[in-house]
């Protein structure tokens, strides 16, 4: 998009642009960004860029963000639904998100949380199992009526790996 006035101080005809290297750094590691436009006002020295200028830039960076986090990429997202042939609609169903909130984490234009995450890693590793307990699937009738197991006092800790005042406090 050409602008030539500046929406800062109204100057007439005094904005330029120019390509940079841009550094971007998160939790202490750096992405560069070549050709990253910005524009500037001549008179007042403003710099400043428009919405649509560095899109490409701007998902390379939330990749970055993603990757430093050790989050799924959208792509991958995508590939994990695609490969249990499931549609964005009833994939979001599965997970209890909505389908406007998946397909952006398919587009990358969101990023879901590390609980989330979480729970698209196990589908991942463990499909049958983990779409059959989001699923409700039960039991055979028979091992429902047995007597459901008793899970001694402790447990949770020696599990999670915390003590017992740990636990209280969360």
């Amino acid at each position: 998009m050409l602008i030539k006035d500046c929406p800062f101080c109204g100057a007439v005809s005094s904005v330029t642009e120019e390509n940079t290297t841009q550094t971007f750094e998160y939790k202490g590691q750096k992405l560069a960004c070549e050709n990253y436009k910005v524009r500037e006002c001549t008179e007042c020295g403003e710099s400043f860029e428009l919405p649509d200028d560095n899109l490409e830039h701007e998902r390379r960076i939330l990749n970055f963000r993603r990757q430093v986090d050790g989050l799924l990429l959208p792509d991958e997202i995508k590939a994990l639904r695609e490969s249990l042939r499931f549609t964005q609609k009833d994939f979001a169903a599965l997970l209890g998100v909505g389908e406007k909130s998946f397909t952006r984490y398919e587009r990358g234009s969101i990023t879901q949380g590390r609980s989330m995450d979480n729970l698209l890693r196990l589908i991942k590793d463990n499909p049958q199992g983990t779409i059959a307990v989001l699923k409700g699937v039960r039991k055979p009738a028979a091992e429902e009526d047995a007597a459901p197991e008793v899970i001694p006092e402790g447990a949770a800790s020696d599990i999670l790996g915390t003590s017992t005042a740990t636990m209280s406090s969360l």
